[in-house]
């Protein structure tokens, strides 16, 4: 039951990560779009938002690819358990998290989002094809149905959280909807509706809130890999041992 309760964990706590980031790259975008421009035009932050989720699609493609063939490289040619790829999956997350982090300027974004995309895509990977593998292994074949349902609902309350905490964040950091919208002199426009206007500042919180999450996963991930190897010595030691035939002796 230990056990259990730390993989429940170790899966929700992946998903929840990513959750902020993915739903809310539209935000970040319009907050470096809008920091110290004076001719701000949502028409322009549209369309850096178009192109940051067209990253993030195209990397996630590509991680879901990328995470099947290092699994497969793991488990056949180095010989270690498939949960090792856990880790990288973190570390994926943790570069992600980094890169957005440092970025202030919108043209820079794209470096973060391609990270986030591929750790992203990596996790859908090992959601689809490595978990339920980990899951028959670590908890047998005649509960599976009932213990991935558990783990598969598992991100509906913690994914919530997360972004609540990233608009919560970013609300801090916006005009109230009292106070005159900024106006762009140049156009001699209005923003329609409160904007953040501080750049990185909007949502830098959230990203260290999100970060030190990914580094208490990556440890979680690294004890599961090592788990999963100690018990595959364990179980190779035994079937070394020879076995003794009683009636042959009698």
């Amino acid at each position: 039951m230990v056990l259990c309760a730390s993989y429940i964990r170790f899966r929700r706590a992946l998903t929840y990560l990513l959750e902020p980031d993915i739903n809310n790259v539209g935000s970040i975008s319009q907050a470096l779009v809008a920091k110290g421009n004076p001719n701000y035009d949502e028409a322009v932050a549209v369309q850096w938002q178009a192109t940051q989720v067209s990253l993030i699609s195209i990397t996630n493609f590509s991680g879901r690819v990328l995470i099947g063939l290092a699994s497969d490289y793991t488990k056949n040619i180095l010989r270690l358990p498939r949960s090792y790829c856990i880790s990288l999956v973190c570390t994926l997350f943790i570069i992600s998290q980094a890169m957005a982090f440092s970025t202030d300027d919108i043209t820079q974004l794209w470096k973060a989002s391609l990270a986030l995309g591929l750790a992203y895509g990596g996790l859908s990977g090992v959601e689809s094809g490595l978990f339920p593998s980990i899951t028959i292994d670590w908890f047998g074949l005649s509960h599976f149905s009932e213990t991935w349902g558990i783990v598969c609902l598992s991100p509906f309350i913690g994914g919530n959280l997360f972004s609540i905490a990233f608009g919560r964040n970013l609300d801090a950091h916006t005009p109230s909807s009292s106070d005159p919208p900024p106006a762009a002199p140049f156009l001699g426009a209005a923003i329609s509706e409160p904007q953040c206007l501080e750049g990185r500042a909007c949502y830098a919180a959230s990203l260290q809130m999100t970060t030190a999450a990914c580094c208490l996963v990556l440890a979680l991930g690294i004890w599961a890999a090592k788990r999963d190897r100690m018990r595959a010595a364990a179980l190779a030691e035994i079937a070394r041992k020879p076995t003794v035939d009683w009636d042959e002796q009698s």
